[in-house]
């Protein structure tokens, strides 16, 4: 039983082999080739948020997972109909020293990044009139993409009470507007808070806080 519950534990902390959206084919000179192209929805511009899996055993037994590791981000430079040349657009400098680098094998799955502050009061869940456009485009790029799920991230800072709740539920909401303005299958999303456990910058400063205060939607299948 205890073994259940970890790996739903770390199923829900990103503990989890998934199916890659596409494989980075090779790294050359800035250049990073991508196995997915516009006709599967990609086009110029389309950000990709890119992992590394990481094998890992657990403390007990002979059971192994595969953690993902978050590496940074890349956006398409070239769009072919089958492959697409991206470039660096931003390595989280939170980091450990292994993730400064996007390297062959790591995998790409297309995002759409917002700040929450566009569509959230801090630490709350109901959508701002003023974010309705910005939701109105997200839901365009997810119209984009044939996809078989879709993960709707929330994210802190290190400010907000309660930011595990906070943010679950602010997942939630989003995947209800896109459900309802959209009329997609709610089974297609899988709603994620993480509260201030993922920062891409140090809370150390406001505008770092307002950063880590994000939410993606990235096409994981």
């Amino acid at each position: 039983m205890k073994r259940f519950y970890l790996l739903i534990f770390l199923m829900l902390m990103g503990f989890v082999g998934q199916a890659p959206a596409a494989d980075v084919l090779n790294v050359k000179s800035g250049d990073i080739f991508l196995n997915m192209g516009n006709k599967n929805g990609v086009s110029f511009g389309t950000i990709f948020n890119v992992y590394r899996n990481k094998e890992v055993e657990a403390e007990f037994g002979n059971l192994k997972l595969t953690t993902r590791i978050f590496i940074g981000r890349v956006y398409a430079y070239k769009v072919a109909k089958t492959q697409t040349v991206a470039r660096i657009k931003e390595l989280p400098s939170v980091s450990n020293a292994e993730n400064k680098a996007v390297l062959m094998g790591d995998v790409a799955q297309p995002a759409f990044i917002l700040s929450a502050d566009n569509l959230f009061k801090v630490g709350d869940n109901n959508v701002l009139a003023t974010g309705v456009s910005k939701l109105e485009r997200l839901l365009r790029f997810v119209k984009r993409f044939k996809a078989l799920k879709i993960r709707v991230e929330s994210h802190c800072d290190n400010g907000v009470e309660n930011a595990t709740k906070a943010t679950r539920a602010q997942a939630r909401s989003i995947r209800d507007w896109l459900v309802k303005k959209g009329k997609i299958d709610e089974k297609l999303f899988v709603p994620i808070g993480y509260g201030d456990q993922k920062p891409l910058v140090s809370n150390a400063t406001e505008e770092g806080q307002q950063r880590n205060r994000r939410i993606e939607v990235i096409v994981e299948d």
